[in-house]
This record gives structure tokens, C-alpha cells and sequence, in this order.
């Protein structure tokens, strides 16, 4: 949903751009003239007749850019582009020879007014959509992460595992390389799987929490996760005691996470 929503979305914001960029027919119809006032007024005639000519139609004399003469059949070619120009703009009426803002507005509605509205409506239409899908992602989760609920029981099953762990080293007063690859596999499986899992979602908890509720659970959740680093290291280390003392704290930090997590359940719901 949330890619078709930005497809709109562009789609719009192209529509809008491209007949918000279009000139009113009077617009159009000044600045080819301009241009061919500028061309027409600019070709040095090789005969006087000619200049004389150009200068009868408004041309200023200062106005010839001193290059090769042109011919006098590509001048009238000019001359006849530019009457024809000038008397296609003249025929509006226009006070010296300006459109004013209100005929540049209405002739831009004309003729665009109705393709820009609907590229407006495009990108409301698509930021709703887009809104609809986050919504709908934070409420009832994705593949790119776990629900809400879930996230909680992740956070009860992980501290659950661990408590598991953290006993057994501490009745471990001499561990085997068996006991050290016990507690190695164990914190990598909770921190390439499920705790994965719960950083992968914290645009969920940002999206229904705020960011003051995201810091809430994510500041011991952290903690948790940096004392899992440390007893993998620790026990790597053979240091079992600082290893297991990491554990426990790693608890510790988790169980707080959880305990936010509730917290702001329980509010939203109140």
C-alpha cells in the first residue's frame, strides 16, 4: 500500500509541476512576439528601404547588432511572422501591450487549473494512503517486523532465557569448553534472532509511542543489548564470573524495557 501511495504521490507532484508551469494563451502569444521583435528588429536589412521599414514597425535603429547583413527576403520573412505575431496579441485589447495579472491567472486556469487541482488531489490522496499504511502496519505489524505484542512476549521470552543462562553459569564454578560454547551459542541465538527482531520494529514503537516513549524502552533495552556484548566477550575472555555478572545485568536492562513497554501500553489504553 505504502509504495502505490508514493507512486501517487510522484504522479502528483509531476501533474502539479508540469501544469503549474504552463503560461496562459495571452502569455504564450507575448513572448513569441517579444522573441520575434528581438529577431526582427536585430537583422541589419542590406537596403536602406528595408531599415527604413523596420524602424515604421517600432524597430530601434540602436537595435541592429552591426553582423553580416541578411538578406532582404529572410527580413520579410521576419516582418511577416511578426505582424502576424503582433497582430494575433494586439487583439486582446491589452494597455501597453502587457497582460495584466488577473487575465495571466484566469487564462492559466483555463487552461490548467483543472489538471493542477487534480495533481493536488493526487499527492493529499497518496500522503493519506501512505498515512493509512502506516497505521495499519503499527496496528496489525509486518513481515519487516513484529507486532506490538509480540515485541512485549519477545521481551519476556528473551529475559526468560537468559535467567535460564545466568543460573546455570552461576552453579558452574568450573567451566568446560562445552560450558563456554553453551553460553556463546546462547547470546548469539537472543542477539541475532529475537533481539534482531525488536530493533527491527522500532519505527513501529516510534510510530504508536513518540520518540519519548521510543527512549523509554529503548534506553534499558540498550543497556541489555551492550551486556549481552560483554558477557560474549567476558566468557570468550574466560572471564566466567564478569561473563555472568553481565548476564544478570543484561536481565536487568531487558526487564526494564518491558516494564516501559507495558507502561505505555497501559496509558495509551487509559
Amino acid at each position: 500500500m505504502k509504495n502505490i501511495a508514493l507512486i501517487i504521490v510522484a504522479l502528483g507532484v509531476g501533474l502539479a509541476a508540469a501544469s503549474g508551469a504552463r503560461n496562459a494563451d495571452p502569455v504564450t502569444q507575448q513572448d513569441n512576439l517579444n522573441g520575434l521583435t528581438s529577431r526582427y528588429c536585430k537583422a541589419p536589412a542590406d537596403l536602406s528601404a528595408a531599415r527604413a521599414k523596420q524602424v515604421a514597425n517600432g524597430c530601434d535603429e540602436s537595435a541592429w547588432d552591426g553582423v553580416d547583413a541578411v538578406p532582404v527576403a529572410d527580413v520579410s520573412a521576419l516582418e511577416v511572422q511578426w505582424v502576424e505575431a503582433n497582430a494575433t496579441f494586439k487583439a486582446h485589447g491589452f494597455a501597453n501591450d502587457t497582460v495584466p495579472a488577473g487575465t495571466r491567472l484566469s487564462g492559466w486556469w483555463d487552461k490548467s487549473g483543472i489538471l493542477f487541482v487534480l495533481g493536488l488531489a493526487m499527492i493529499l490522496g497518496g500522503a493519506m494512503l501512505f498515512r493509512r499504511g502506516n497505521a495499519s502496519e503499527t496496528a496489525g505489524g509486518t513481515d519487516a517486523g513484529p507486532k506490538f505484542v509480540d515485541m512485549g512476549d519477545m521481551l519476556t521470552r528473551i529475559t526468560s532465557e537468559l535467567k535460564v543462562l545466568e543460573t546455570n553459569m552461576v552453579q558452574t564454578s568450573t567451566p568446560t569448553t562445552g560450558d563456554v560454547d553453551y553460553v556463546k551459542e546462547t547470546i548469539d541465538g537472543v542477539l541475532n534472532g529475537p533481539m534482531a527482531a525488536i530493533i527491527d520494529a522500532r519505527d513501529q514503537l516510534v510510530q504508536r509511542y513518540g520518540m519519548a516513549g521510543f527512549a523509554e524502552v529503548f534506553g534499558p533495552f540498550a543497556g541489555g543489548e551492550r551486556n549481552l556484548n560483554r558477557a560474549w566477550s567476558s566468557v570468550v575472555d574466560s572471564h566466567w564470573p564478569e561473563s555472568t555478572a553481565a548476564i544478570g545485568n543484561a536481565v536487568a536492562g531487558l526487564e526494564g524495557a518491558k516494564a516501559a513497554l507495558d507502561q505505555l501500553a497501559s496509558a495509551r489504553k487509559g
